[in-house]
């Protein structure tokens, strides 16, 4: 099995395009349960997988319009949660279930681990992440998923919201990086290491950080982490509408085993701009690379339904608005989809964002040579979902030489457990920086 599944140069596809408008599904199925999360693999982006939360019906809350609850004490008390982890093959227009795990708690988050892609980290409702490995046997061509461990990380009765893995493999280490950022329901964020471990399902916890008073929907590592820095940096996002950007006092990679449970190297938050959005912050993508005495700059996703390219200056002041698109609905997710660069201009980056009650857009972000002018334009729409879009995720399909890229999405829906498969094209010249390996 290749590492991979390819992309096919000049390719004729089997299904209708429809640029910048919605899009229509070439195959739709209803799951069992409610998704909250999916992701293509990594090692190979036929398979994708799909996290799934349930409220036992009889102990929800009257009047309930949200899916992940305020963290109160009666909520808590009155809250059962389940899920399952379903995995999928998608062969062109072929959708199959490979396999599906019944979990005794929700899932609201999962990440492929960027450097060892065949491991699955998982958020869960009771305060854990566990791990899983994608296990493809070569000889009977049978894949599936395995379970590997379960780190505790918080009291039960706290939710994991998200999680991020360390994001690249870094050459001055020994090894592979294997920390993790946690964000919770109580407004934590955490850093520990799933490879070390302080007893059975204790693992080595390397930072903690109140960071929010309330829910901390998002946290998520710049895209420069490099143990020469001698520290990490993080952002988080939160139902206070708060927007933190943390620093490790200490390179978590680089951190001794310590016969300490916890190790404390995360700061607070160097930064707490509260003023940008209008609502929570729900999704975080860094754009450019933060290297050392240059600006930062975010794409974030709110409740208040919008979209903004954000500089956070290197002098630590304000985070300023470059750029900003209301999307019609809260914005759950950002997904990086591509990246490339328009000959002789600006860098830009195709994300697809997951949009609540409006469904799921495709959006080009593109920057000016000199990243003074951003640029945010809805390249297609899906809207076919009828009740909460909280899962997207798309994968490369084919390259037309200069003139065309194809992408495949998976997007779901939760009150109605509807998982849709839709594509599209986009339609200009352009330079590709990262295509995908044969």
């Amino acid at each position: 099995m290749s590492s991979g599944p390819g992309v096919n140069a000049e390719a004729v596809l089997p299904w209708p395009v429809d640029v910048e408008n919605a899009s229509a599904s070439t195959t739709s199925i209803i799951l069992d349960s409610q998704p909250s999360c999916l992701e293509f693999s990594l090692y190979n982006t036929e398979y994708f997988v799909v996290g799934t939360y349930a409220l036992e019906a009889d102990e929800k809350p009257e009047n309930s319009t949200t899916e992940i609850p305020k963290d109160d004490e009666v909520t808590r008390k009155l809250q059962k949660r389940s899920g399952s982890l379903i995995l999928f093959r998608l062969q062109e227009q072929n959708l199959s279930c490979l396999q599906t795990i019944a979990t005794p708690f929700a899932i609201l988050d999962l990440h492929f681990s960027p450097v060892e892609k065949t491991t699955l980290a998982v958020a869960t409702s009771e305060g854990s992440v566990c791990m899983y490995r994608l296990e493809l046997e070569k000889r009977g061509n049978k894949v599936s998923l395995l379970k590997e461990s379960v780190v505790q990380i918080f009291d039960p009765s706290i939710l994991v919201l998200s999680l991020a893995c360390y994001p690249s493999f870094d050459l001055t280490l020994e090894g592979f990086p294997s920390v993790i950022a946690v964000s919770a329901s109580d407004g934590q964020i955490v850093l520990f290491d799933y490879m070390r471990y302080i007893s059975a399902d204790r693992a080595q916890i390397l930072g903690r950080s109140q960071a929010h008073s309330l829910e901390a929907w998002t946290v998520v590592w710049a895209s420069s982490c490099t143990a020469k820095d001698k520290f990490a940096l993080l952002y988080s996002g939160g139902d206070d509408s708060a927007l933190c950007r943390h620093r490790s006092s200490a390179h978590p990679l680089e951190t001794d085993v310590n016969d300490s449970e916890e190790i404390q190297h995360l700061q607070e938050p160097l930064r707490r701009d509260r003023t940008t959005h209008s609502a929570g912050v729900t999704a975080i993508l860094p754009l450019l690379a933060n290297w050392s005495g240059k600006d930062e700059f975010l794409l974030t996703g709110s409740y208040d339904e919008y979209v903004r390219v954000l500089v956070l200056p290197a002098s630590g002041g304000r985070a300023k608005v470059l750029a900003e698109k209301s999307l019609g609905g809260g914005v759950w997710r950002l997904k990086l989809v591509d990246r490339a660069s328009s000959i002789g201009e600006g860098a830009y980056l195709l994300v697809l964002a997951s949009c609540m009650h409006a469904g799921a857009r495709f959006l080009k972000i593109e920057s000016s040579n000199d990243q003074a002018t951003w640029s945010i334009r809805i390249l297609a729409k899906f809207e076919e979902h009828e009740s909460m879009n909280y899962a997207s995720d798309g994968r490369i399909e084919s390259i037309d030489g200069f003139r065309s890229t194809y992408y495949t999405f998976v997007s779901t829906s939760f009150y109605d457990r509807k998982l849709c498969v839709w594509h599209t094209e986009h339609r200009e010249g352009v330079s590709r920086l990262n295509p995908l390996p044969s």
